[in-house]
């Protein structure tokens, strides 16, 4: 039987400021460092101004190497379908609070799960969709914009599929020379993203149109990894490189 790639649903605690004043805080204490962390009194029960972890489901008691009033096991909710081959991408969907939707992509398959009662009972593959028959899925996203729309990258491509009916929808085949390594949404601008490929160039594109790039950024000499959108100004966009450079943008509409 070959390997098996598992992937896995967990509640992490909350993190919350209480009191927090104007004197900064050392990290170090915070944390089980010398002095036994938390308030500072040296008895770790973590009940200073400090702020910190805040125990939920899952609590567990197990040891650490930080103090035990730091400590927190999360609780592993579900264990999700395991798959044939590496995942590259796990989303949740827009509607999760609605709908428990994740998506996952390994390197062949978007595969879509119903995680809404987190309870590995509940856990339900609602359909996959296979993106790359050969095997070159690279990454997924879902579409801010659009809650029934996921983008993928497959090898030189970018694929969108319709949750509804799970299909592809719209393609734009050979997008970069060679394999495409990351992409981002437009926060502010539907069906508009940006691509960064092996071939060093950064793309714009609009998802419903055929055709070439709206635009083309040159300005690393290797590999782009990743490019994201400014959240707030979409004008502004960063990437980083196997060059070791990292780019700020201001792109004109």
């Amino acid at each position: 039987m070959g390997s098996k790639y598992r992937s896995c649903l967990y509640e992490l605690p909350n993190v919350c400021d209480r009191g927090r004043g104007e004197e900064s805080v050392d990290i170090d204490a915070d944390i089980g460092g010398e002095g036994g962390g938390g308030d500072g009194d040296g008895d770790g029960d973590g009940d200073g101004d400090e702020g910190g972890f805040i125990r939920g489901r899952g609590e567990s008691t197990a040891s650490s190497n930080v103090g035990d009033d730091q400590t927190y096991t999360p609780a592993r909710l579900a264990k999700l379908p395991d798959s044939d081959t590496c995942v590259n991408s796990m989303i949740y969907s827009p509607k999760y609070s609605s709908d428990g939707k994740i998506a996952t992509m390994n390197s062949s398959t978007l595969s879509f799960l119903d995680v809404s009662a987190g309870s590995s009972r509940s856990v339900g593959t609602v359909g996959t969709v296979e993106i790359s028959p050969g095997g070159r899925g690279v990454a997924a996203k879902w579409d801010p914009h659009h809650a029934d729309t996921v983008a993928c990258l497959e090898d030189t491509s970018v694929v969108s599929v319709d949750v509804r009916s799970m299909k592809p929808a719209h393609a734009i085949r050979d997008a970069h020379g060679y394999s495409c390594r990351s992409f981002d949404f437009n926060p502010n601008r539907p069906h508009v993203l940006a691509t960064g490929g092996e071939d060093g160039l950064i793309k714009f594109w609009d998802m419903r149109k055929q055709g070439p790039a709206l635009r083309v950024l040159r300005g690393h000499t290797h590999w782009v990894n990743d490019v994201r959108f400014n959240p707030f100004h979409d004008q502004l966009l960063v990437s980083g490189g196997s060059d070791g450079m990292c780019n700020l943008w201001r792109v004109s509409r």
